[in-house]
């Protein structure tokens, strides 16, 4: 007790002598802590989640025994043995299969992404299966949710606006790991065979299928070279349509405008298609079977408030970046996909969009709340112990030294923070107990306050 008591003279008296390093070195504490405040990593509640890692398969049509059998164990047996694995788990549903890997506390995310990126190839799955990885994010990772509301674009319509522009771009926005589309109608172009047809012309299933899959190809020709140039020689037939989704049509064309094929043209397109031949006279596709234009089979709707059918997307948030800036960036993109990108039809003179997208969710107001919550608990507890110490002590710089302690031992919470590597959130900052920080600094005032008194 008498080594600390004399080590703690000996600072104090330092202290009062050299007043001036003091206090540069409090204001370096401050600017610091604001530079790393800065920087630092602001969430509303920390990720508890372990590393973990999603094999994702698609194999559309089949029942979940069949998925479980041959992509699920197949998947288990050559993840097995993946360095830091602790846990393995998959779930098997119609047509999809989920294997989740769990790994140590203290793995890389992107080393165990790759290692287990490396052995897929070594799986023995169907070809029809869809294999890869899941988005590089957390269960929390959710951050922005929308919809895409309209009063002229029906459901097709808006899942092909999310698919093709709204998604691709919001993508494109850094730390977004991924985004995640609901609801709506997927477009497909459905061939609807008749049987009695095909038999009375001699073709079989294998025929069309065949025969689609051959038809819809481009085929390069090499290069021509003439003097000393080169013409690449090229040969389209893939099926193309107008890619541009309209909500609304308008009769204003413009003059000078490339023809595209639209949806009607490409459906004459797939009918003229040559399935084979009866006493030798060509078969096309039409004689044989429906092409029409439909939807894939729904499995659920999207409804909020009072659509009853609408299209919804997630914004998921890559692993470890900083939300307030990821959420920056999606904001301003959504409003430049907003004024520019979305279908849009001249009324009255004027430009009216024809699809809104409607946030209904926003992680940045849970992140304002709880700086709001720290902060203002912050500023009453530094109010509070300044009028409490004036009233017992009747000195304002003693009161305003104890005050003070609050935002600088914040500042140096910041730089440890930012220094780790850490996040702050209210867990973090719950961490440093500014109570008990207080009750040092007070006690250091009281003892320099016995010191100034003198012996009575």
């Amino acid at each position: 007790m008498v080594g600390a008591r004399s080590m703690l003279d000996a600072l104090l008296t330092q202290s009062l002598r050299a007043r001036l390093p003091v206090f540069g070195l409090a204001l370096a504490i401050a600017v610091m802590g604001y530079s790393a405040y800065s920087d630092l990593t602001i969430e509303a509640f920390p990720d508890p989640t372990d590393t973990s890692v999603q094999v994702i398969t698609l194999y559309p049509g089949q029942p979940a025994e069949e998925v479980e059998r041959r992509i699920s164990i197949p998947l288990e047996r050559v993840l097995n043995g993946v360095p830091g694995t602790i846990h393995q788990r998959s779930i098997s549903l119609f047509g999809l299969s989920v294997v989740t890997m769990t790994f140590e506390d203290g793995v890389d995310v992107l080393d165990a992404r790759q290692q287990m990126f490396e052995r897929l190839g070594d799986a023995n799955l169907p070809k029809d299966a869809d294999s890869g990885l899941g988005p590089l994010a957390t269960p929390i990772g959710e951050v922005y949710r929308y919809t895409l509301e309209s009063e002229t674009c029906d459901p097709l319509k808006l899942r092909l606006l999310q698919d093709w522009v709204v998604r691709p771009a919001i993508l494109r926005v850094p730390g977004v790991a991924d985004v995640t589309s609901y609801g709506g109608l997927v477009k497909e172009v459905h061939v609807e065979p008749h049987p009695a047809k095909m038999a009375a012309l001699g073709v079989v299933l294998d025929d069309v299928f065949q025969a689609l899959s051959k038809a819809s190809d481009n085929a390069s020709g090499g290069l021509v070279e003439r003097g000393e140039q080169g013409f690449v020689i090229q040969s389209l037939g893939t099926f193309q349509a107008d890619g541009e989704i309209r909500c609304k049509d308008d009769d204003d064309v413009k003059p000078g405008a490339p023809h595209q094929k639209t949806e009607d043209e490409l459906i004459d397109d797939l009918g003229e298609v040559r399935v084979g031949f009866h006493n030798q006279v060509p078969v096309a596709l039409k004689d044989v079977a429906n092409v029409v234009p439909s939807y894939a089979p729904r499995q659920g709707v999207v409804s909020r408030q009072n659509n009853m059918d609408t299209v919804q997307g997630i914004v998921l948030m890559r692993k470890g970046e900083n939300p307030s800036k990821v959420l920056e960036g999606i904001r301003a993109k959504v409003a430049d996909i907003q004024a520019h990108a979305l279908p849009r039809h001249h009324e009255r003179g004027a430009d009216v969009s024809d699809v809104t997208i409607k946030p209904f969710y926003d992680r940045t107001d849970l992140v304002d709340t709880t700086l709001e919550t720290v902060f203002h608990n912050l500023a009453e507890g530094a109010l509070l112990v300044t009028v409490v110490l004036f009233l017992f002590l009747l000195s304002v710089r003693a009161s305003l030294v104890v005050a003070l302690v609050i935002p600088l031992s914040l500042a140096a919470s910041f730089i440890y923070l930012h220094v780790r590597g850490m996040s702050a959130n209210l867990l973090s900052m719950g961490a440093v107990d500014f109570g008990i920080i207080v009750d040092g600094a007070v006690i250091l005032v009281e003892h320099v306050f016995e010191h100034a008194a003198g012996p009575e």
